[in-house]
This record gives C-alpha cells, structure tokens and sequence, in this order.
C-alpha cells in the first residue's frame, strides 16, 4: 500500500444492534480490494456502518468495535464502546488524527445502492457547484448578514425537543397508569417464574434420564456381544501361540546344542589323557620354578662364558708384557714415578710458553724501531704550544664564514680520535686534556685572522711545519690532521712499549720456574735411583715403567679370574641336578647331559602345561554350558506347562490356540466397550440419584423411553416460559422504578414548557435562510463552464469510462444539480430523465470524483454496497474497472454483496487483473429469506481429480485446505472435506466455489437446483453438521475458549503500556489459552502488572465465556455420549470417529 493509504487492518465488533454478543473479529483486511458477502441479516450492513465510523466518526452511535489503522507507518488502535471513539498511538491515548473528514463528508466515502435510489445528491451537488462559482464565499456572506443559506426546511432541533418533551410526557403518564395496574399481578408471575424454573430442573433430570436408558440399551448389547465369544478368551494372551510355537523351536535347538556339546566335552577328555601330566595340586607352582630355574641357568652360563673371556684376555696380556719382567725394578715406587712424570710434562710446557714469548718481544721491537724520531712526544708536545700560542694572538681581520665551519667540524673530529687515542695509551691521555682548551680557543679565534708578522717572530724549526705567511686556514686544517696522525703514532709506540715491558717480565718468571722444575725432577729421580736418566729420554721410560706395573696387576687378575670360573662351573652343574629332579617329576627327560637340551625339555613342560590348561578351562566351559542348556530345555518346558495349566487345556494343538488368539483382540474391544458402558450407566444412574429433582419422580426407574420422551416435551414447554416471565418481571419492576416518582412527572412538565419557548425563538433564523438561498442562486446563475472546477472533470471522467463513453456528466446552469448528455443523440437529460441504473453510475461517479479529489493527503477507504445490481454485464465491467482503479491509487475498497452473480464477475475480473483480494464470508443467523435475482452462474475453478491412487487423505493434503478446529471455529467455517468422503462430490463442490459449510447452507436453501448435492446426501450432511454441533459442546465442557487481541482490548483491563507484554505471553507461551495466560500473569510474567488489573481481566474471562464451566468429561465416559450421538443421528460410529479426528 501507499504511504498515503489509511489503512484498516482489522475489525472486531463486540456489541451492535442486533448482535448483542457482538460478531467475529476482520482480521483479514490485508489487500486493496475485500468482498464481505453473507445472506440478509448476517452484519453486512452492521459491518459497513462500522468501518465508516472507524475512519470517519460522527455522531455517537450503539455499536461498540474494536479496530486498529495505519497510516504513514503509524498504527492506531480505536476503542469504542460508550461515547465517542477512543484513539491510542504506541499504548498511549491520543486525540482522533487530522486526516479524518468532518461528519458531514462521511457519506461520500459510502456508495450504497439504496442510498443512491433515494438521494437527488443534491447536497453533493451543491458542495461541487460552490467549488465552480471561483471567488464567492456564501459562507462569509452568511456570517455578514447574519443568515445561513445551508439551512433546510422541515423539522429544526428545537421542534425535535419539543416533540421528545411531549412524547416523554405523555409516554411517563401512561407508564404510571401502566404500573398501577400491573401491580397486582407481579406475584402471580413470579410464581410462574418460580414452577418454570422446577421445570428447567425436572428436564434436565428427564434429559439425562433419557441418557440412562439409552445407556441401558447399549449396555444390554455389549453384554451380548461379550457373552458371545468363548470364555478362554478371558484367559488367553494374544500372544499365547507364539509363544508356544517358539517353545518348542527353542527346545529343539536346545536339544540339539547339547548333544553338540556332549561331543565336545568327549574330544577334550581325550586330550587331557593324551598329554599324560600327572594330577598334581602344585603342578603351576613347579613349572613356574622351572621357568625361574632355566632362567637362572641361561644366566650362570653366560657369567660362566664371561668369566672365560676375560681369564683369556688376562693371559694373552701377560703374554706380550713377559719381556719387561726385571729384577732391577722391584724397588720402584709407583706414586713416585707418577709425580716425575708430571712435572716432566710441566717442564716441557713451561720450555713452549718461553719460546713463544720471546718471538712476541722480538716481533714488539722491530715495529717500535720502525717509527720514527718526529713522533716523539716532546716534539709533539712543542708542535701543539706553538699552535696554541698563534690561537691566542689577537687578530686585524675576520676569517670567512667557511673557516669557522671548517673549525668546528675538524674541532669535532679532532676530539673524537683524541679519545680514541686516550683509550690506546697515557700520552693519548694527555693530548685529550689539552683538546678541549686548544678548541676553546679555535672557537674564539674563528671570527678572527691571524697576523703574520707575529707568526714570523716564532721558531718551529723543530717541526716541518708550512711557513708563517703559508698559515691559510687551509693550512692549519693539515696542520691539525697531521698532529691527529702524530698523536695516534705516538700513542702506538706508548702501547708496543708497555707490551714489550709486560713480556720481559713474564719471561723472567717462566725462565725460573723452569729452573725450579729441574731440580725438583733430578731430586725425585735421585731418589728412586734411576739417576742416569735424563729430562730428555724420560718419555720412553716412563712408558716402559707403567707396563711392567701393568704385567703385575695382569698376574694377580688372572688368579682371581681363575677361582670365578670354577665356582660358575660348580653353580651351573648345581642348577642343572635341580632342574632334572624337577622334570622327573612330570616324567619329562632331557636328551643328553648338556644344558641345551636341559632347556629344551624345560621349553616342552611348560608349553604342555599350558595346553593343559587351556584344555581345562574348554572343559569347564563346555560343563558349564551344558548344565545351562538343561536349565533352559527345563525352563522352556515349565513355561509351557503354565500356558496349557493356565488355558484349563492339558494338550491344546497349536492351530487351535492361534484361532482363539485371533479372537482375542475383538474380545478385548467388546470387553472394553462393556466395561466403558458399565462404568457410565453407574456415573449417570448416580447423577440422578443425586439429583436434586429426583424427587418429583420416585419412579423414575420404571419409565420406559417413550414415557420419558413425553415427560420431556412436557415440561420443556413450561420451561420455556422462564425467559419470557423473568422479562415480563424486569420490565415491571423497571417499570415502576421508572415511572413511580411523583417529581418524574413534574419534571417532564416543566421540560415540555422550556422546549415550546425555544421552538418559537427558532422561527426568526429561518426567515433569514430564505434570503441566504436567493442570493446563492443569483450568483448561481452568472457561472459559466470555464470555471468547472477539479472535482467535476474527474467526474466526466469516471461516467465516461463507466458508461462506455456514450454520456458526458455536464452541470446545470440553472438547477445547480448534475445533468448528463447523451453521446449518441446530443440530448441534455435530468437526473430524473435517466434509468435507473445509468442515474447511479452517474452518482457513483460523481462520489468517486468527490473523494479523489477534495480529500487531504490522506486516502481514506472506500466501501461499496451491492452497485451492480442496477447494471448490465458491460456497465458492471465498467464499475468494476472503476472501481479497480481507484484501489490501484493505493486506496482501501470494500465491496458488500448478498448476490452471487456479482462474486462471479468480481472474481472472474480479479483473475484477469491479478490484483490481490480478500473473500469474507459472514454466516446467517436468522431465517429470513433473501430475495434477489435468479443467480448466475459462478465460472468454474479448476480442481484435478484425484489420482486413483492416492488415498482420501493424501488427496485433502493435495488440496491445501484451510484449517479447522471443532471448539475453536464456526460450524459454518467447517470444511467440506472434513464432512464428506465422495471425492467426486467433493470435486463439484469445489469447482463452484463450496468449500465450507455456510457456504453449502446458505447456498442450498437458495437455490438447491443449482448446488451439486443430492437431497438425501444434504441430509446426511445436515445431521452430521447437528452432530458436530453436540459434540463440541460435550467437547468442551470443562475447557477452555482461545482468546486473542481483540479480547485483550475489550476487557478494558490492560493498559496501553502493557498490552504489547500481555499480547506477547497470550500468544507465544499460552496459545491462546486464557488459564494459562491468568496464570501466567499472576506468576509475574509481565512485571508490574497490578492484581486488580489480573482480576479485571479474569472477570471479563469468565462473564464472556472464555474460562471453564465445571470438570472436563471423563475420557470413558465421553467416548459413550459421543457414541451415543451417532447413533441418535443416524451416524457410523467409525465415519463419526473419523469425521471428529480430522478436527479436533
């Protein structure tokens, strides 16, 4: 929709003439087109009114709605329901927005066929033609000359008032009178009121006596249907042949298991015997020691081998060192020769440090003799005094600008290398102390020149030094270079000094030391008597000496090693006389006396034990099983035996006991059946037992149905007459609270009197009126057609494309109403020269015009009633493309209609035009006849036929059909297919558009030649349709009604600030339900909600009818009067029951 569109989103009317209890709530208004249709007397004309005063409300009316609008994005909710209208934006209450029209356009957004039959529209007439006069304001004029032209003739206000206070006066008179005479007689009535409400009383009692002897009926049945099976069936499980039959499968298998078995028990004996270990308590414990002893004896052998190795290795030892053997050197000391040898290698490094140290120093002088005699430091020192005493002196001239940068870059670098030398030596030292005065001075000097003549008067002949007049600034530049490259020579030759002095010292330490060394090594030698052996020889000797300690170390291992393996042999030989008792023992014997095949027969008893026993653990396994495959062949034969003990049959053969088990389960239905019917028949016969009215029949439990049924009609007719006593009652009373005061009477009196004087004063105004019409209709007539204003243009329009183009919508210059002329013979023509149907066309016209063009920015809907029944098939075309059209601006229309030749040609434009639409139907609730034109033929909708082989379900799902819930819905919204299972009925009801109940009703009782349902079949739909009816009041009892929205505003309980809150809860965690949303509320779901508010809303809950009256039925008993229903109305209890499924 447009942003411009005011939009009605939906409607609930929940009070309205006629329809006290209100009716449904619109919530379909989603497209720019809806058809609301309906049968007289269904609301169309109520809903219509309604929504005109949604969006342009007047005066105040008895219709009480709920609705919510939309307009530039912005949702209004209006709640009416005493006075004007209330508007809400976003749950705040505001006030009625400025895009409504005033009361007096409210018509010409309603274009009703008896509206148009009646009216001149004159007074549209008159609006338009004011419009045309350009520049005269009869308005202004009016106020000027105290006059209002608009005023009609016929009855004013005042003479209203006047008649109401005569008619209030004569009507309290004669109520008074009234009251006086009905006085007697309202005891009398209440007596009657009294016995009627007995009788209410007794019907009800006799209704469910009634139930009771149905009850009774179906009871004697079920007894009969039970009685009629065999009574094993009480006795039998369904299952029972089954169960016998994989008995005895089971033992048979069982039994050929165990003789398997058997047979294996027998193999593994044969091979215990086999292996021939005798039987022996500790027999794991002996073959476990001899794994531990064939373990020791691998490792005695080993050590033995060992030990034989290495007593080899010690003799070939002392094979090659037998040479060496001397008597000279018996007396040598081990640990002496030991600390010659040690300082002999300490001499001979001390004799390498000294060689090294004197190539260093020899290699430190050649490079000190290299410098030369000017990179002394007094020459130096003398070089840099002169330099600094020319700094000093003062100065004529300056020096350029490039000196002085020159100065302080070369003062940087001097510096710089300064401390690197400093870093290399002491006279580096020296020179970095002067630096920073000499460049002190160089600063002061750079803005100054140096003067030659005092230059001259120094003596540098000691420095090769440029001449006095040659000291540029250049030349002191490589004046200070040369002295950085003398300085870091001199400082080189400080270092080559100081190393050269560090290693002549060092050299006179190792020169001692050796010396030192020496004498220690002749002294120790002296000592040990090997005083011809020199420093320089003593290598090879030494090495000599520690063999022959070697060889001696050699001969006493060998004696030891010698005595190891002789205690191995006697360990070996110990272990094996223990290993072969152990095998005697298990009768195994080695094959030789050597160890290997001592291990052998170890290998052979240990793995023979162990097949052992794995040979008796399958025997035991084998035992085992066989002890449970008896227990189960017993256990299978016991079960069996219960079975058959349990049937009372000592052999029953299996095709036997399946027949009966294949009666169990219609035996268990009966049976349940019986018992639901039994139950209920005691419910019902406790309820009367315990009714209060059983009283007033002591013998009720000999009535007969017949009887019954009498008593029913009976009482029922006095029953009836309640109602209409407790009114007659209220209508008394009111009556005399009404009329029974003696001031009401005086009051009407003086009221009569007060309006009298005011009808009199109203004459003079309309004495001026007169000359207001005069002058309107003299400046009326100097009106010409150039000044024909917006809204009559776009009126020629619309009747041109209306009609065809055969009339042009002219006005009168002198009736100041519309004319048309006709095309075809040029002829000027009345409203009252037109037919009927071409004079609406023309109005519509007119009306459509008025509201496209004189409304605001806002575009209000438009609604329509019945406009095509004046028209043929062309002008209807033509009113519907009109109509099309000012929908497809991005306005609202609504088009009422009882007439179904006007659906069809809507629905056939519709298909054409592809614009979206809403179909309402309302259902009927009274018996008046609707009188019409004989219908039309609606065009077929295209439905397939089913496929033969889908089912009658799959075939509803293919269909897509809207849902439907028995307690929630409308009887007259029920869905065809739920009541029908003839598809080829079906199909033909659907292909005319029939999809519901209310449709097929109304439809049938209209024109049943034309719906495609034979009488008998109406029937039976009818008494299912009552069926449904009972059902869904047994259905829910005890049960709650969904509410929604609409409900939540007429409540008038929830605020603006928490509706949205208590919306959200009913409908994402309630359903609907209003018990669980109370419930809900009161467990603050919705923070803040006050209790009275929960309190409020509950009240409404339960006097509307929403909360539950009383306990639910029980599910058995429910299942009975459900039964019960259909059999009342004639129904198979299973098409019943499937009929119920499909929508509850």
């Amino acid at each position: 929709m447009d942003e411009q569109t005011v939009f009605i989103e939906s409607l609930h009317i929940t009070k309205a003439p006629g329809f006290p209890a209100g009716m449904s709530v619109f919530s379909a208004f989603t497209n720019p087109i809806t058809i609301i249709t309906g049968p007289n007397g269904s609301g169309k004309s109520t809903t219509a009114r309604t929504l005109l005063q949604v969006v342009c409300p007047g005066k105040g009316s008895d219709t009480h709605y709920n609705a919510v609008v939309s307009y530039r994005n912005e949702r209004w909710d209006i709640r009416k329901s005493v006075g004007n209208p209330q508007w809400y934006r976003r749950g705040n209450p505001v006030e009625a927005p400025s895009f409504l029209p005033s009361p007096d356009d409210a018509q010409r957004y309603m274009l009703a066929l008896h509206d148009l039959l009646q009216a001149e529209d004159a007074d549209l007439a008159a609006q338009i033609y004011r419009a045309a006069i350009g520049g005269y304001n009869i308005e202004a004029a009016s106020k000027l000359l105290g006059y209002s032209p608009s005023t009609k003739g016929g009855n004013t206000t005042e003479q209203k008032a006047a008649a109401q206070a005569q008619t209030e006066l004569k009507e309290l008179q004669a109520g008074q009178s009234r009251v006086r005479e009905l006085a007697d007689s309202i005891e009398q009535l209440k007596s009657r009121q009294a016995e009627a409400a007995d009788a209410g009383k007794k019907v009800q009692f006799l209704t469910t006596l009634q139930e009771y002897q149905q009850l009774r009926d179906v009871y004697t049945q079920a007894e009969i249907r039970v009685q009629g099976y065999p009574a094993v069936l009480e006795k039998i499980h369904t299952d029972d042949a089954d169960r016998l039959e994989l008995l005895d499968r089971q033992e048979m298998e069982l039994q050929s298991e165990l003789d398997r078995t058997s047979a294996r028990i027998d193999a593994i004996r044969a091979e215990i015997e086999a292996i021939g270990f005798p039987q022996l308590d500790d027999a794991e414990i002996r073959i476990r020691t001899l794994e531990e002893q064939a373990q020791t004896l691998r490792e005695l052998h080993a050590s033995q081998q060992n030990a034989g190795r290495s007593l080899q290795e010690i003799a070939a030892g002392i094979q090659k060192l037998q040479p060496l053997a001397s008597a000279d050197f018996t007396r040598l000391d081990y640990e002496q020769l030991t600390k010659a040898e040690s300082l002999h290698q300490k001499l001979i490094s001390t004799r390498e440090q000294l060689a090294t140290l004197r190539d260093i120093i020899q290699t430190a002088q050649q490079r000190l003799e290299a410098l030369q005699t000017p990179y002394d430091a007094q020459v130096l020192s003398r070089g840099i005094t002169a330099l600094t005493a020319w700094l000093r002196e003062p100065s004529s001239g300056a020096v350029p600008g490039v000196a002085s940068r020159w100065l302080w870059i070369t003062g940087g670098l001097a510096l710089l290398s300064a401390l690197v030398v400093w870093l290399a030596g002491s006279t580096g030292f020296l020179l970095f102390l002067l630096f920073p005065v000499i460049w002190w001075l160089a600063a002061r000097k750079s803005s100054t020149a140096a003067d030659p003549s005092v230059i001259r008067q120094k003596d540098y002949t000691d420095l090769d030094l440029p001449q006095p007049a040659d000291w540029t600034p250049q030349a002191v530049s490589n004046l200070l270079s040369e002295l950085i490259v003398w300085m870091q020579a001199a400082a080189e030759a400080d270092r080559l000094r100081i190393e050269f002095e560090r290693s002549e010292r060092r050299l006179s330490q190792l020169v001692q030391q050796e010396e030192d060394f020496l004498e220690s090594y002749h002294e120790l030698m002296g000592q040990v008597g090997l005083h011809g052996v020199h420093d320089i020889d003593a290598g090879n000797f030494f090495y000599h000496i520690k063999d022959l300690y070697t060889l001696r170390e050699l001969q006493q291992a060998h004696a030891v090693q010698q005595e190891q393996v002789s205690i191995a042999d006697a360990r070996v030989k110990s272990h094996m006389e223990h290993m072969d008792a152990l095998l005697d023992v298990f009768g195994v014997k080695p094959d030789d006396g050597g160890m290997e095949s001592r291990l052998a027969a170890v290998r052979y008893a240990v793995r023979a034990f162990e097949n052992l026993v794995t040979l008796r653990e399958k025997l035991q396994n084998q035992l085992n099983q066989l002890t449970n495959l008896n227990r189960q062949i017993d256990s299978a034969r016991k079960e069996k035996a219960q079975i058959t003990s349990r049937l009372g049959m000592p052999d029953p053969s299996t095709e036997e006991i399946r027949r009966l088990c294949d009666q169990k389960p219609d035996w268990s239905e009966a049976r349940r059946e019986l018992d639901r019917v039994t139950d209920t028949l005691a419910q019902t016969q406790k309820r009367l037992n315990d009714s209060p009215a059983a009283v007033f029949f002591p013998d009720w439990n000999g009535y007969d149905v017949a009887q019954t049924g009498q008593l029913i009609i009976q009482w029922q007719a006095v029953a009836d007459t309640y109602d209409d006593l407790t009114r007659k009652i209220a209508i008394i009373e009111s009556d005399a609270r009404r009329y029974g005061s003696s001031t009401q009477l005086q009051s009407a009196l003086v009221r009569a009197d007060e309006t009298l004087e005011k009808l009199q004063a109203s004459y003079q105004s309309r004495l001026r009126s007169v000359l207001g019409a005069a002058i309107e209709q003299q400046v009326s007539r100097q009106v010409s057609d150039t000044s024909i204003p917006a809204v009559l243009r776009r009126a020629r329009t619309l009747f041109s494309l209306i009609t065809r183009g055969r009339y042009l919508l002219e006005v009168s210059p002198g009736a100041g109403a519309f004319v048309a002329v006709d095309q075809r013979s040029n002829t000027l023509l009345q409203l009252g020269e037109l037919s009927s149907g071409t004079r609406i066309q023309l109005l519509i016209a007119v009306r459509l015009a008025f509201v496209e063009v004189k409304e605001g920015p806002a575009r209000l809907p438009v609604f329509a009633d019945e406009l095509l029944a004046n028209s043929d098939d062309i002008r209807a075309e033509a009113i519907i493309d009109a109509l099309i059209s000012i929908a497809r601006t991005g306005r609202q229309l609504f088009y009422f209609t009882a007439q179904k030749d006007e659906i069809a040609k809507w629905l056939q434009k519709f298909d054409q035009e592809k614009i979206g639409f809403s179909l309402l139907e309302l259902s009927q609730d009274s018996t008046d006849a609707l009188a019409e034109p004989p219908a039309v033929p609606i065009p077929a909708v295209q439905v397939d036929l089913p496929d033969s082989r889908l089912s009658y379900q799959e075939y509803l799902d293919q269909l897509d059909l809207p849902g439907y819930h028995l307690i929630r819905d409308s009887v007259y919204e029920l869905p065809l297919a739920v009541l029908t299972e003839d598809v080829a009925q079906l199909h033909a009801l659907l292909t005319r558009h029939i999809r519901t109940w209310g449709q097929l009703d109304a439809l049938y009782d209209d024109d049943a030649d034309w719906v495609p349902v034979q009488p008998d079949a109406m029937q039976k739909l009818r008494r299912m349709v009552d069926a449904l009816q009972d059902a869904a009041r047994l259905l829910s009892q005890g049960r709650s009604r969904p509410a929604g929205v609409s409900e939540i505003i007429e409540s008038g309980a929830v605020t603006e600030a928490y509706h949205d809150q208590v919306v959200e809860v009913l409908q994402n965690e309630c359903q609907g339900d209003p018990v669980q949303l109370l419930e809900a509320l009161k467990s603050r779901a919705v923070p803040n909600f006050r209790r009275a508010s929960i309190n409020k809303l509950e009240a409404f809950f339960r006097e509307k009818g929403y909360l539950p009256d009383g306990d639910p039925i029980p599910g058995d008993l429910l299942q009975v009067r459900l039964a019960v229903l259909a059999d009342k109305y004639g129904l198979k209890p299973d098409v019943f029951e499937r009929v119920l499924k499909r929508i509850t």
